[in-house]
């Protein structure tokens, strides 16, 4: 996503690829992560385009995706469970 450092309040930030506006980041859980992760860092983890993973759910394939709040959100248990069934 760009650079990442912390702002004057000591909360993580990077800058986004809208207009280039610092962007907040929400506290990670004990895992290390978010407990829901956005098409855009499910797509860095997965390796493929963040349009391949909108494609993928336009056809019901990919990781269980969920709306919330107008966007898309992924539990990373369900992008776990896409990785193994794709292992086997």
């Amino acid at each position: 996503m760009g650079s990442e450092t912390s702002n004057l309040d000591g909360m993580p930030w990077a800058w986004s690829n809208v207009a280039m506006h610092p962007v907040k980041r929400r506290p990670l859980t004990r895992q290390g992560r978010q407990p829901l992760g956005s098409v855009d860092e499910v797509s860095e983890y997965l390796g493929v385009a963040a349009k391949t993973l909108r494609n993928w759910r336009s056809m019901g394939i990919g990781p269980r995706s969920t709306k919330i709040g107008g966007y898309i959100r992924y539990r990373w248990s369900d992008v776990d469970a896409f990785i193994e069934a794709q292992a086997s």
